[in-house]
């Protein structure tokens, strides 16, 4: 857990100044719902990376000479294949449905246009790893719905069957509780904090996909 409050605390030190106070320790616990504990282990990994320096008596900074790190566009199949973990998917729901306000909006299209709903559970060396959900635009990935997405990666049915190659995107971590449909499905009580991730991807010409 402290690993992904510190990776959660990388992506906010990436967007903040030099020298920019981090929120104290009692104020990371109260936002993420981990323990004291926690916190101070993940902050320790910053400070050793060269990512904060803390301060007696004033507080956590960001280094003024902080490092940056390129993130490849990958899923998390294709990550865990290459950590040689034994990995596979299973589907949990699939089909045609209208896009509605705010999936609309995040795709770019209108309410009424139809989109593509999937709804996978992955496992990693047979214990329940990550909840995925995507909304696709049905009229570019029609293909999605026929492809055995329980062997192949969506990114590489986007991009061989679908020919659609993604250059970038805008992503949000979160530490929050689940709710207890998704804490079943994940194997794990609903009392225990799980890593949100919110992912907005775009091809090469910028279109969100």
């Amino acid at each position: 857990l402290y690993y992904q409050v510190s990776e959660l605390l990388r992506d906010w030190i990436a967007e903040a100044s030099p020298g920019t106070q981090l929120p104290t320790e009692h104020e990371l616990v109260a936002r993420l719902g981990v323990s004291r504990a926690t916190v101070r282990k993940a902050v320790e990994r910053l400070e050793a990376d060269g990512l904060v320096q803390r301060r007696r008596g004033a507080g956590t900074f960001v280094s003024r000479a902080r490092q940056t790190r390129a993130i490849r566009l990958t899923s998390s199949l294709i990550d865990l294949y290459e950590s040689g973990r034994s990995v596979w998917t299973r589907v949990l729901e699939r089909k045609v449905a209208d896009a509605g306000a705010t999936v609309a909006e995040r795709l770019g299209r209108e309410p009424d246009s139809q989109v593509i709903v999937l709804r996978r559970l992955r496992y990693a060396d047979d214990r329940p790893f990550a909840l995925l959900r995507n909304w696709l635009p049905l009229e570019r990935c029609e293909p999605v719905l026929e492809a055995d997405l329980e062997r192949r990666s969506l990114y590489e049915v986007l991009d061989v069957d679908c020919g659609i190659t993604l250059g970038r995107a805008n992503q949000r971590l979160q530490a929050r509780l689940p709710d207890a449909a998704d804490a079943r499905l994940l194997e794990r009580p609903a009392s225990e904090p799980v890593m949100r991730v919110l992912r907005q991807s775009f091809d090469l010409t910028g279109e969100v996909v």
